[in-house]
C-alpha cells in the first residue's frame, strides 16, 4: 500500500474565510494528519506555528475545511490524508481478551 505525504508545499489553493463556519476543529484535523495528540497540535496553533489561507491562527475554535482551505504547519501545507478502515474476523472458538477471568 503506497501512503501519501502529509505535507505538499508545491500546492496552492485558493484564498478562503480563516473563521471557518464548517468542518472541523483545527487542532483535530492536525492530529488526524499525524502531527501528534490534539494536545500537541494546539501548542502548534498557540505559539502561532499554524496559518490558515496565510494568516497565522491562535485560537483554538477555529474550524477548517481542507477541502477548501490551505492550512499550514511551519510554512509546509497540510494535506488530508484518507482514512483506512480495517475489517477483521474471528472465527468461532477464538478467545480475544488482555484478561481472562475464566481461565481459558
Amino acid at each position: 500500500m503506497k501512503r501519501q505525504p502529509l505535507f505538499d508545499p508545491s500546492d496552492d489553493d485558493t484564498e478562503g474565510d480563516v473563521t471557518g463556519s464548517g468542518g472541523e476543529r483545527l487542532q483535530k484535523v492536525l492530529a488526524a494528519s499525524g502531527l501528534g495528540s490534539r494536545r500537541h497540535c494546539e501548542e502548534y496553533i498557540t505559539t502561532g506555528r499554524v496559518t490558515i489561507d496565510g494568516k497565522v491562527v491562535t485560537d483554538l475554535g477555529v474550524k477548517v475545511d481542507l477541502s477548501r482551505q490551505k492550512v499550514t504547519v511551519d510554512g509546509e501545507k497540510l494535506k488530508a490524508s484518507p482514512k483506512l478502515h480495517f475489517v477483521l474476523n474471528k472465527p468461532p472458538g477464538y478467545l480475544c481478551t488482555s484478561k481472562d477471568p475464566g481461565g481459558r
